[in-house]
């Protein structure tokens, strides 16, 4: 059996109204898909700032955050427990910076060679 002209016409229309209606459909999901944030802006690397050398006798908290440990990790470093020396007035326990960054240097770790 074979289709009539006109029934060889509807069925053209209707593939073509078919495929269009796909197409909106793929096209509405696309819209409706919640967009990716854009990526942040990559900027370019700042000079990280020179620290500052403090001047004069520093606490512990101070000390502490010279060196970049917690307060706790210098108490357990200074002496009579550590290799770190105090300054002792009264019944304060201040530190030099001369003896941090020595500190900081003895603490440094050399690469070895390997032959």
């Amino acid at each position: 059996m074979h289709p009539t002209k006109r029934e060889a016409e509807a069925a053209e229309r209707l593939t073509g109204a078919i495929v269009e209606f796909v197409q909106a459909v793929i096209e509405g999901v696309a819209e409706r898909r919640p967009k990716p944030p854009p990526a942040p802006r990559q900027e370019p690397a700042k000079q990280m700032p020179a620290m500052q050398v403090p001047t004069g006798l520093l606490d512990q908290r101070q000390a502490a955050a010279f060196l970049g440990i917690s307060p706790g990790t210098l108490f357990n470093m200074s002496a009579p427990r550590g290799p770190m020396p105090v300054v002792k007035l009264n019944s304060r326990v201040l530190y030099d910076p001369a003896d941090l960054r020595a500190a900081v240097e003895r603490a440094k770790v050399r690469p070895s060679r390997s032959a």
